[in-house]
């Protein structure tokens, strides 16, 4: 009531005014809708200002949110003839840096008054004020449904889209994609941060390229895209992942990289399904998928959520099991070819759990994915160093146990002192330890893995290589780093062609006039045995000799 009584104190001017604001603020914050209603709330005031016609021109440049951008000139109230040739004009920079022009014609054409600029001016600031809350607004909804670095939908819109398709009853339609760049990592050391940015928009552009107008794109961060693609077009849509470049430019000048992708599917097979569920199977397809060497494409099965279901169990239970002490060293011995004497052993973790011994393959790459691994080596290098200063204090000379360090613990920078400590702590000299590591070929890895093995080495630690073979950079790695043995893969030795032992041969030569002992592992017949003696092998380990021991047993045939 209050507020009607100071209402009926305004002149008809400040009424009209207070109505216009009214009405605009009663419009939806929606630039469309805000353009095509404002002729209305003009209306309240301009046949009071003896306003006939009110033009706006809109000036926004495109960006990631308006990709096409907002401009052109429209008529927003218009009442009679007027005078063309005296608008009165304000001119506003808006906040993406675009401009907004408001004119006002007169209906007569007369000069206005001082009094009519004035409110001419407040209107215009107003509609300013009105059509910017508007865009912010719009801007703000995109930004809840598009990926700014690509423009492309984000995860929020993609699920969306896919619940509209499960309400329309077509999601069996289509298969989920969940895919991420193979190389990408390449391409940020290629280039600089910006330009990696601007090659991701290339990339994100191609692969929208390839979606056809009912199918779905979407990017979740990173190079981490999802798409919902109609199935009889989801292998040429696979292929052309396939076989998408970007032009990248470097110091050299322009080169053409391809991008191949990594990919996992699902086909949607139920209608009543929930996006939820289906992020989950094309992430689970996803992670397999990144996991596999040489694999670049994973279907979905049930199966492989109870084997990710396996790994979450696997990662929930290693802290309690580690120090209730369910993992326990087993020793493989290993055994001198000139003279087929014991000389060391390899500490091999197992899970003693509910009754059963559970081998290393049941849970070290899960628990490698994380870095939990690193415990569980201390914990085998414990064990060691306790059954060695055992040894020692009832007057018995030890064998060398050697103990695998996962490649994570080349990124903690206390490593070697860490190691220290624990032999430090038993009373053990560093001879009777050796550590494996298994070679790399990823550059900066490999130069800190010289580091740490020289150190060791300093230290007076015995070095190995694990699974020497089995990469890229074994030549590289012998010739770069100082060790004391390496470590034959076992395929060299299950395979045994022709070409393989020629290549076995003469790796056991050059190790040797390197200074370099030689294992075998693997070693499983006489003929494995015979063949390695005769190419002049120092040791083997395998299945011919001994399982990993328990312990009690190995310490039984080491000093029997």
């Amino acid at each position: 009531m209050e507020k009607g009584k100071y209402f009926e104190q305004l002149s008809r001017k400040e009424q009209c005014f207070l109505n216009f604001i009214d009405r605009m603020g009663n419009i939806p914050p929606r630039i469309e809708v805000v353009l095509e209603q404002t002729s209305e709330a003009l209306s309240l005031v301009c046949p009071e200002l003896g306003i006939g016609k009110v033009e706006l021109t809109l000036d926004s440049p495109a960006n990631k949110l308006y990709p096409n951008g907002l401009s052109g000139r429209r008529m927003l109230f218009s009442n009679g003839i007027v005078d063309v040739f005296h608008p009165y004009v304000q001119r506003f920079v808006t906040e993406e840096g675009g401009e907004l022009i408001v004119e006002f014609y007169k209906k007569e054409a007369t000069t206005t008054s001082e009094e009519e600029d004035f409110w001419m001016a407040m209107i215009a600031r107003m509609l300013y004020l009105f059509l910017g809350r508007a865009r912010i607004s719009s801007m703000l909804r995109m930004s809840m449904e598009v990926d700014q670095g690509t423009g492309l939908p984000n995860v929020a819109e993609y699920l969306r889209r896919m619940a509209e398709l499960i309400e329309r009853g077509v999601i069996m339609d289509y298969a989920a994609c969940f895919f991420n760049i193979r190389n990408f990592q390449y391409i940020n050391k290629l280039v600089n941060y910006q330009s990696g940015d601007e090659v991701m928009s290339q990339y994100a552009n191609k692969a929208a390229a390839l979606m056809k107008s009912d199918e779905v794109l979407a990017r979740l961060g990173g190079d981490n895209y999802v798409a919902l693609v109609k199935k009889p077009n989801l292998e040429a849509f696979l292929d052309a992942l396939d076989v998408l470049t970007v032009d990248v430019a470097v110091h050299s000048g322009v080169r053409t990289v391809s991008l191949p992708a990594r990919v996992g599917i699902y086909e949607i097979d139920r209608q009543q399904i929930h996006p939820g569920e289906v992020m989950l199977n094309i992430s689970v397809a996803q992670q397999i998928c990144r996991e596999g060497k040489g694999r670049t494409r994973v279907y979905y099965s049930q199966e492989m959520s109870q084997e990710v279901l396996y790994e979450k169990k696997v990662s929930l239970d290693f802290n309690k099991a580690l120090e209730e002490g369910q993992f326990r060293a087993y020793y493989q011995p290993k055994v001198d070819l000139s003279n087929g004497r014991l000389c060391g052993a390899e500490a091999l973790a197992r899970w003693e759990r509910k009754g059963e011994v559970l081998l290393p393959g049941r849970f070290v790459p899960m628990l490698e994915k994380d870095g939990a691994i690193c415990r569980l080596d201390f914990e085998m290098l414990r064990q060691a160093c306790e059954m060695i200063a055992t040894w020692i204090a009832k007057g018995l000379t030890p064998f060398v146990i050697s103990i695998n360090m996962s490649r994570w613990h080349l990124r903690e920078a206390n490593f070697v002192n860490e190691v220290c400590k624990v032999l430090e702590e038993y009373h053990v000299d560093p001879k009777w330890i050796e550590i494996e590591v298994t070679e790399t070929v990823d550059y900066e890895e490999y130069q800190t893995m010289i580091n740490v093995l020289t150190t060791l080495q300093e230290k007076g630690f015995s070095t190995a290589i694990d699974d020497f073979g089995s990469g890229y950079s074994s030549l590289t790695m012998l010739h770069k780093m100082d060790v004391d043995v390496i470590k034959l893969d076992q395929g060299f030795i299950w395979e045994q062609t022709d070409k393989g032992n020629i290549m076995v041969r003469n790796l056991i030569r050059m190790a040797k006039e390197l200074g370099i002992k030689v294992l075998a592992e693997g070693v499983e017949t006489v003929e494995q045995r015979d063949f390695l003696t005769e190419s002049g092998c120092d040791m083997a380990q395998g299945f011919l000799y001994a399982m990993p021991l328990k312990k009690e047993e190995f310490e039984r045939r080491a000093f029997s």
